[in-house]
């Protein structure tokens, strides 16, 4: 009798916590819409403002980001519209409309300061492979190397021909997955790296300093929209590259923001 009771205390339970994030999920997708609609309306701060709470609530959607751009975009906020339309671009890489509307943003932005951050190659083969994390890779990786060792092992003590013949497919095999489990392990270690070190000013501008400190004049300035390279933190602030020219500087760490935070 107590066994039924706690079966059904288990069942009542487990049913309770699904019917309430069954209620989430319809309250978010509520807040998803009512965005959309601000955004229809011509209020694009407040459906900024909605879209950004459901980045909050930890969702990560390449949908999501864009129209969170879009509506950043039509706040005339350039800076948090092109970190946005690159973080869409991160989990969609070769969607049409987020290119477009990227590059049409960039193209707007006069600044000569406001240049784009150049993708690695490896970055957008790595999202060929969105399913696989980096630890699930490197296992993976480590799992064909050990398999790789025992037939090695095997093919040494086994004297029979025939045996020999199938040992070596069979390790040829182990080569060829440890070389695409270790590509996708590395690739996907590599575009996380990419991404927390791609910036964007959001402010509307921000002063580039020799050192951590305001001391001194700015050497020059940073355009809201600048894509920058994060080299180092300290603190409250920022070492950071301009591509293209190399330039390195210091910046308030408040004035921008890195495509890919370690919260991911």
């Amino acid at each position: 009798m107590r066994v039924l009771l706690a079966t059904i205390a288990a069942s009542a339970a487990a049913l309770l916590l699904a019917s309430v994030a069954s209620a989430e999920e319809s309250s978010d997708m509520d807040t998803f819409v009512a965005a959309g609609l601000f955004y229809e309306e011509g209020n694009y701060e407040e459906a900024a403002r909605t879209y950004e709470h459901l980045v909050g609530l930890g969702y990560r959607d390449a949908t999501l980001y864009y129209n969170l751009a879009n509506a950043y975009y039509k706040s005339e906020d350039a800076g948090h519209a092109i970190l946005n339309y690159l973080r869409a671009s991160r989990l969609a890489p070769f969607d049409e409309d987020i290119e477009a509307n990227l590059y049409f943003v960039r193209e707007q932005l006069e600044s000569p300061n406001s240049r784009e951050a150049t993708i690695p190659a490896f970055v957008q083969i790595s999202e060929f492979v969105p399913w696989i994390t980096f630890n699930q890779a490197a296992m993976a990786t480590l799992s064909s190397w050990l398999v790789f060792g025992l037939l090695c092992v095997m093919f040494i003590w086994v004297r029979r021909f025939r045996k020999s013949v199938v040992l070596g497919r069979v390790a040829a095999v182990a080569v060829l997955c440890i070389f695409i489990f270790g590509s996708i392990s590395i690739g996907k270690h590599m575009e996380r790296l990419h991404w927390q070190q791609v910036a964007v000013v959001t402010t509307e501008a921000t002063g580039v300093f020799h050192g951590p400190r305001e001391s001194d004049d700015p050497r020059f300035s940073l355009d809201a929209g600048s894509e920058i390279r994060l080299i180092e933190a300290r603190g409250a602030w920022w070492k950071v590259g301009i591509f293209d020219t190399g330039v390195e500087g210091w910046i308030a760490a408040a004035d921008a923001e890195t495509v890919l935070s370690n919260r991911g």
